[in-house]
């Protein structure tokens, strides 16, 4: 009876509940477009929340957004006879829909899309570089003018010195409305593709402190951000942005996340000194903690010690023995907040080999006794994980990873631990199991039904997806 009520469009609230499960799987939502009328206005949002980042060979959805310019400024299209392609009206007013916003990948797919249109049109005007800058700043705004609710806003400037001529219009566009930013952007991310070591030259500096007061003024706009992502080596941007004196982001700010940048090398001590300053100001909102590029330094375990007391997911890479017992402790003081954790520790030499049997032999003393995911990257001798797997037989885990790094053939003895201690100890929902050459526990079939025995679900062993869907918990809880 209920599932008649569903699939007649009776409970739209549920179908959207169900429908978000397919989020990510494009052809299914399309099929579900097709069951009646209800089911497609509720799966149409998904499938145009996030329009740019789709991998598509095809971009003629821009048209669908043109078709909502007012008439003067469909005219400017005239001259590239653009406006013969725009449909004379539309189900739904696409553009409202957009939740998340990537600039470089918008710009990208209207290069691509543009290049198609003066092929087929063949229009009198043919300057591209012109009617590029034309349609991202004709598609900015009909963001604004249809007031988008965006929560997620990538800026990604691959390179100083074409800066001005992609970003410019838009950065000034934002400027000028500074509700578009205000209104619902929660996760701010930034990637600048340049080191500050390549500003030499007297033009890129001078676009490279237009870009750092543009972003200043950008995440002022957001006086309530939720996470930040900044990318590249471009630490003394990120410093000058994170520390101003009029930044107004940490009351709310529980994310930071470093992706490539450096804190090592001649600029160490340097670079340490700044980030115990952001952490002075910003550690106690920050819930998520990843350093991935290089080995953690003993000053950094440190600083996330003393000013990081909050922190739900740890990310680490670690080969030096020499502090794994410094990782164990950090791990131990912050675990009453801990609800993911991922260790990469496998390093080839014996300082590696010696910190991943360390951290086997008492990782699992000083684990919480509930864990949502727990991923290890190690080298593992089949001596210490028995002792891992004893240790933590009272500790729940949603989702275990474990990927084996070390050159020894020890799968199928590390797979029957794991089976002994599973049919005993029913404290793991999701398991994955790969090791150095890839071999997947997600392909042994038979095993897979024995798991499935003890309710344990295997799933292939993908690192990468794993993580996103890590933020996305914790930024929607």
């Amino acid at each position: 009876m209920s599932c008649s009520k569903v699939f007649s469009g009776n409970f739209p609230e549920l179908i959207y509940n169900i429908t978000k499960y397919f989020q990510n799987d494009i052809s299914t939502l399309h099929s579900c477009i097709l069951v009646n009328r209800e089911w497609c206005r509720s799966v149409i949002p998904l499938l145009w929340e996030n329009p740019f980042s789709t991998r598509t060979k095809n971009y003629n959805f821009i048209k669908f957004y043109l078709q909502n310019l007012d008439d003067d400024l469909k005219k400017k299209l005239n001259i590239y006879n653009i406006d013969k392609l725009l449909p004379s009206n539309t189900l739904f007013n696409y553009i409202c829909f957009i939740r998340y916003l990537n600039i470089w990948k918008m710009i990208s797919s209207i290069n691509i899309w543009i290049k198609d249109v003066l092929r087929i049109l063949k229009p009198i005007n043919r300057n591209e570089s012109g009617l590029r800058k034309l349609i991202q700043t004709l598609l900015f705004k009909i963001l604004i003018g249809n007031e988008v609710n965006l929560h997620t806003l990538d800026i990604v400037i691959f390179s100083i010195s074409n800066y001005k001529s992609y970003y410019y219009d838009i950065f000034e566009i934002i400027l000028q409305n500074p509700n578009f930013i205000i209104n619902n952007v929660r996760n701010l991310n930034l990637s600048i593709g340049v080191s500050s070591s390549r500003y030499s030259n007297r033009n890129n500096s001078d676009k490279y402190m237009l870009i750092k007061d543009l972003l200043l003024q950008i995440i002022n706009l957001r006086s309530n951000l939720k996470t930040i992502t900044f990318r590249t080596e471009s630490f003394p941007l990120y410093k000058s942005l994170l520390l101003s004196k009029d930044y107004n982001c940490s009351n709310t700010l529980n994310t930071i996340i470093f992706f490539r940048v450096n804190l090592n090398k001649k600029s160490e001590i340097l670079q340490i000194n700044s980030l115990e300053l952001l952490l002075q100001k910003s550690g106690v909102y920050l819930e998520s903690f990843e350093y991935l590029k290089f080995d953690i330094n003993q000053q950094l375990i440190e600083l996330i010690e003393k000013y990081c007391g909050n922190i739900k997911n740890l990310y680490l890479y670690t080969s030096r023995y020499h502090i794994i017992s410094s990782v164990l402790n950090l791990i131990e003081n912050i675990k009453q907040n801990l609800n993911y954790l991922s260790i990469h520790s496998f390093d080839e030499s014996i300082s590696g080999i010696r910190s991943s049997s360390t951290i086997l032999r008492n990782l699992g003393q000083i684990l919480p006794l509930e864990l949502e995911y727990l991923n290890l990257i190690l080298n593992i001798a089949v001596s210490d994980f028995k002792i891992f797997l004893e240790n933590i037989q009272n500790t729940f885990i949603s989702k275990l990873l474990i990927k084996n790094m070390i050159h020894v053939d020890n799968y199928y003895d590390i797979l029957f631990c794991i089976k002994d201690y599973t049919k005993y100890n029913k404290r793991i929902r999701y398991l994955s199991f790969r090791d150095f050459i890839n071999n997947d526990l997600f392909d042994l079939k038979d095993l897979i039904k024995e798991f499935k025995l003890y309710n344990i679900i295997v799933q292939r062993y993908d690192l990468y997806i794993n993580t996103l869907s890590i933020y996305k918990e914790i930024l929607i809880n």
